[in-house]
């Protein structure tokens, strides 16, 4: 299979094993791959409390990789994309949700702190 191909495919299985996750915590899916003014969204949701969730996926052949796998540049579109939000009064947050090659999904909260 040809490169391209693969990785189109594998972010498609990713992003759909972070929907689920998500989805068995109670959260409701508002859209995938949606786009700001700054950065597109790959999931967007609304927790059990009502707030949106911005979720970042990405796919890693190990977790011991995680910090390699975000630039300060992806961060700071993303943290716009958040303010964003927070400018027409949503109450949001940022999610970085990795997907190992086996498809377990693993959520860092905090990797938008650093």
């Amino acid at each position: 299979m040809e490169k391209i191909g693969y990785n189109i495919e594998r972010g498609l299985f990713c992003e759909e094993r972070v929907v689920e996750y998500f989805l068995a915590l109670g959260f409701l899916l508002v859209g995938r791959r949606v786009r700001t003014p700054f950065a597109e969204i790959d999931i967007l949701f609304r927790d059990l409390k009502g707030r949106l969730v911005l979720v970042e996926v990405k796919s890693v052949l190990s977790f011991d990789y995680l910090p390699a796998r975000m630039g300060p540049r992806q961060k700071r579109r993303l943290l716009r994309a958040l303010e964003y939000f927070l400018a027409r009064g949503e109450l949001a947050r940022l999610e970085f949700a990795v997907v190992s090659q086996e498809g377990a999904v693993l959520c860092v909260p905090d990797v938008f702190s650093s």
